[in-house]
């Protein structure tokens, strides 16, 4: 039986959706190429494996800024 989901209500940071989290998670695992689109072939890397200088985590960071 699954956990039943927590939410937190105090002042700081808010819950997020589940979906975040599988793409946060799937990202860990393999960054996608090509401005990160579901359907792009991934980079090969983690998230966490790029330089925060390098174009892939410019397109994170650009994308996030739009958000």
């Amino acid at each position: 039986m699954a956990a039943a989901r927590i939410y937190n209500f105090s002042a700081g940071p808010a819950i997020l959706p589940s979906e975040v989290f599988e793409r946060a998670a799937s990202a860990v695992r393999e960054l996608k190429g090509q401005a990160h689109a579901d359907d792009a072939p991934g980079i090969g890397l983690s998230l966490l494996e790029i330089s925060h200088r390098g174009k892939d985590y410019t397109l994170v960071h650009e994308a996030a800024i739009e958000l």
